[in-house]
Formats: structure tokens, sequence, C-alpha cells
């Protein structure tokens, strides 16, 4: 699952990104904040750079 993620990520299609943002934040995995960090600050679809600023915000409060 992780590597299935992880690859979409980077995918062409904004929109696939988008749900692999989602699916990454659901996880709440920590491998993918690199790729989450790379996205919130410079993905070209800014919608995509909110929602990875989002989700790498929620990673950082649920940590134990």
């Amino acid at each position: 699952i992780v590597e299935r993620i992880e690859s979409t990520l980077t995918d062409a299609d904004a929109r696939v990104r988008y749900a692999s943002v989602f699916a990454a934040s659901y996880t709440r995995y920590e491998t993918f904040v690199p790729t989450l960090r790379a996205i919130a600050g410079k993905d070209e679809e800014a919608f995509l750079r909110e929602r990875a600023t989002t989700t790498l915000r929620v990673l950082d409060a649920v940590k134990v």
C-alpha cells in the first residue's frame, strides 16, 4: 500500500495526486512526510499545496 500511494503522489494527473494526498493523510504514516512537504512547497496546483500543508499539520498534531 505504501509503495502504491507513494508512486501516485507524483502522478501527472492532479486529481490522482489529490486522492493520494488524501490516502496518505488517512494512513498517518510518517513515511509520506518528505513527499508531502515537496507537494506543499512546489506543486503547480494550489489546492494540492493547501491539502498537503493541512495533511502535514494533522500528522504533526497526532504525534505521540
